[in-house]
């Protein structure tokens, strides 16, 4: 599912909350609400499987680590999350991964495997 179509199925879920909301009552409200916290996820994993099977797999190499700063739990702490680049067919992208690490987990330098979308080379 490309981003485009992500962005506009949010603005219309957002439009048809605000209309329930204040047309229907806040108990069909909250019900939408509260199954959307279940939905999402698992458009979100669904996303994840598209792009695992149909992906094209290829070499990236760290260059560098960015440090962010998480609250979890009511604690704050520290997260990082890779930079990677990779070649495809001549050019070369850079993209910070989307999952992050409560410890630096790869060094600058380093060559990880990667999975690109075929259609969006810049989605990894």
């Amino acid at each position: 599912m490309n981003k485009t179509w992500k962005r506009v199925g949010s603005v219309i879920f957002g439009i048809i909350m605000l209309y329930v909301y204040f047309n229907m009552g806040q108990e069909i409200f909250f019900f939408i609400l509260g199954s959307s916290f279940i939905l999402f996820p698992i458009v979100f994993l669904l996303d994840k499987k598209e792009l695992r099977d149909n992906g094209v797999h290829a070499d990236a190499t760290v260059v560098s680590t960015r440090r962010a700063m998480r609250l979890r739990g009511g604690r704050a702490g520290t997260t990082y999350f890779p930079v990677v680049k990779y070649d495809v067919d001549g050019l070369v992208y850079t993209t910070e991964s989307r999952v992050s690490h409560i410890r630096p987990r790869y060094k600058d330098g380093e060559v990880v495997r990667i999975i690109y979308d075929k259609e969006d080379v810049k989605k990894s």
